[in-house]
């Protein structure tokens, strides 16, 4: 709300008002204390005049008495005393010859202090004939009350007007528009966006222009937060939060309208992203994006989830279930144009669930439709039949076993470790082990479900720590064992959960582990997910690893989002190039070209380059064309037990 504050918004109690209360009786007090200094000033004026016009009066009968003075001095004196009692300017006379001889007397002298004149006389031959005592009346200065009183009001009335004068000078130009922005900021705070109307050229009108901008840039940052908040900066689609806000707001509404929710997520884009570029793929993305929104109804919420994944919702009344997948694969049909005449045919997995038909609440509602697509897209992932009851629940009943195999089961019996050779291209040698982890169920191994799967539920369960203690001491068993056998054991790779360099205390009880079974650090590489190799809180950790003399391999390189850049200055020891470089369009040219920058910048930079999940002679000769001197995958062998590789490979 964007008000503005002027002279009526003034509250009773300005800050001009109370400086004038507080200022007022300061001056007032002021005035009052200058006027008495004024009328003391007066008195003293007159009292000096009396003092000096005595002394003139001195002056003169001295000058008088000694003019005269004769053998009958002491009669002259006397008449010249007597002359001045009269006449009120003496009160009392006294004349002492030479001889010390009291010649004459007028006046109360006796009861008397001492004389406030004495005047040495003498005659014309300049000789001393006697002393001449004289007294005054005491000198009282009565002031007339006008010499106080005039001054003083004079000066109460001049600092008054001084006072009202400052007063409304400083409530004209400091007061009011001080006022006017303590006002705003105050129903700011409140809430409102109220802006000052000040127009000066001075240091208040420069406060006032900048507290209204603020207010415009704060207005403006609050929109993008809001936008930021609600909407995808890439697509304008929906955020995830907003899109959940809205879904939660259509499910807790109380009408009966059934809703269809959709999951879409674009398969390959991983490999758009490194072969093309970022660039390429936000152009991708935006396309997608643009297809979704027209093939559907002008009002439908459409989200974008996650980077290459969408979702929307939909009233069932509107479009039913294969018009919709219908006008989709459609939508999407043709080809993405990219860097010019580059053109792109892309598929995608959808997940689908029913409100409230399969769900009757949105989270439920959003994991069955994520569940859904998650399935489609392990299937084959091109557009097909979306059963999101079945394939959620198939999915969830999964989970939940190995929840309960691994909470309840013991370690030994229902987990077992395969290892799967990591080969020397160039001599067809083993070259290390990597250990994985199976499940052992009713005597069988089960190898559809991969470690990854395995440790991100153990994860989930709060069982990581554990699992992962077992693994090592069953895996470092295993290398005692074989150098118990007099055999010669190449470096065993284990894949680190991120939950665990997270945890304190992991790299003492790798050391103390290692210690503990007689192995050197070096023997032992641990593997770390690109994710967490370029995190900044991990890298000190993966640093001292390194230095207590542990191996770092960053696994699956190319599903998540590094740069060859940023991959160089990582503390790596070996680097695993995914097999999703592998599993491109029948042209290999771009694969090529890029497997070829990465083996490169590993030379480069002293990495080791293992290319995992090699499954066909096709890619087995382009890396060695490439140079590429460690494979790992089914096309050599298969992953197998510690008796196994025993046989093949050590005896």
């Amino acid at each position: 709300m964007n008000t503005r504050v002027d002279d009526h918004d003034l509250t009773k109690t300005s800050l001009s008002r109370r400086l004038t209360l507080i200022i007022a009786p300061i001056l007032l007090s002021i005035s009052l204390i200058a006027g008495y200094l004024v009328g003391l000033y007066s008195q003293k004026l007159e009292y000096q005049r009396l003092t000096e016009s005595r002394q003139d009066q001195t002056d003169n009968i001295t000058l008088l008495i000694t003019d005269q003075v004769s053998y009958y001095q002491y009669h002259v004196a006397s008449g010249i005393a007597e002359t001045l009692r009269r006449a009120g300017e003496v009160t009392a006379l006294e004349f002492i010859d030479n001889d010390d001889v009291r010649r004459v007397a007028v006046g109360d002298t006796d009861d008397r202090q001492t004389a406030t004149t004495s005047i040495e006389l003498l005659n014309r031959q300049q000789s001393f004939v006697g002393t001449l005592y004289l007294w005054f009346p005491e000198i009282d200065v009565v002031l007339d009350w006008r010499w106080v009183v005039i001054p003083l009001s004079s000066a109460a009335l001049l600092l008054l007007c001084l006072v009202a004068a400052m007063a409304f000078i400083w409530r004209k130009q400091v007061g009011t528009p001080l006022n006017l922005i303590y006002n705003a900021m105050r129903q700011t705070r409140g809430g409102r966006e109220v802006r000052v109307s000040l127009q000066r050229d001075d240091e208040l009108g420069y406060i006032a222009d900048n507290y209204n901008r603020m207010l415009d840039r704060l207005q403006e940052h609050r929109r993008e937060i809001e936008a930021m908040a609600h909407y995808d900066h890439l697509t304008g689609a929906s955020s995830q939060a907003y899109f959940i806000q809205r879904l939660e707001t259509l499910i807790n509404s109380k009408n009966t309208q059934s809703y269809e929710l959709y999951f879409i997520d674009i398969n390959r884009f991983k490999w758009i992203n490194d072969t093309y570029g970022h660039s390429a793929g936000d152009l991708v993305i935006k396309a997608f994006y643009e297809r979704i929104k027209a093939a559907l109804p002008p009002d439908t919420l459409i989200s974008r989830f996650g980077g290459d994944e969408f979702v929307f919702v939909i009233p069932t009344s509107e479009l039913d279930h294969q018009s919709v997948i219908a006008k989709i694969q459609l939508a999407q049909s043709a080809e993405f144009k990219i860097k010019g005449d580059i053109g792109l045919k892309l598929t995608a997995s959808i997940g689908h669930a029913n409100y409230p038909q399969d769900a009757g609440d949105f989270e439920l509602l959003l994991q069955k439709a994520d569940a859904a697509m998650y399935i489609n897209k392990r299937l084959s992932g091109n557009w097909n039949n979306l059963d999101a009851t079945t394939q959620y629940s198939s999915l969830n009943r999964e989970n939940q076993q190995i929840f309960a195999i691994l909470q309840h089961g013991n370690f030994e019996d229902v987990v077992t470790i395969e290892y799967q050779p990591i080969i020397n291209i160039d001599t067809n040698e083993l070259s290390a082990l990597e250990a994985l982890l199976r499940l052992h169920i009713d005597g069988k191994v089960i190898r559809n479900i991969s470690t990854e799967t395995i440790i991100h539920l153990a994860e989930k369960s709060g069982l990581i720590k554990n699992i992962d203690r077992q693994v090592r001491h069953a895996v470092y068993t295993q290398i005692q064992q074989w150098m118990a056998a007099g055999i010669s054991t190449p470096p065993v790779h284990l894949n680190i959960s991120p939950a665990l360099l997270s945890a304190s205390h992991f790299k003492q009880e790798l050391i103390k582990d290692t210690e503990q079974f007689g192995l050197k650090n070096r023997k032992i590489v641990l593997e770390i997910t690109e994710t967490v190799a370029v995190s900044t809180d991990a890298l000190p950790l993966i640093q001292s690893l390194r230095q207590s003399g542990f191996q770092v391999a960053l696994d699956d390189f190319g599903k998540g989002y590094s740069s060859l850049s940023t991959l160089a200055k990582l503390p790596i020891d070996i680097l695993k190039l995914d097999k999703e470089f592998f599993q491109c369009t029948e042209d290999q040219k771009e694969t090529i070209a890029l497997i070829r920058c990465v083996v490169d910048m590993a030379n480069a930079v002293g990495c080791r380059l293992i290319a995992e999940g090699v499954e066909h002679k096709q890619i087995h000769e382009a890396l060695v064309a490439l140079n590429c001197q460690y494979v790992q995958g089914n096309y050599y062998d298969f992953p197998m037990s510690a008796d196994d590789i025993k046989t093949k490979y050590f005896t």
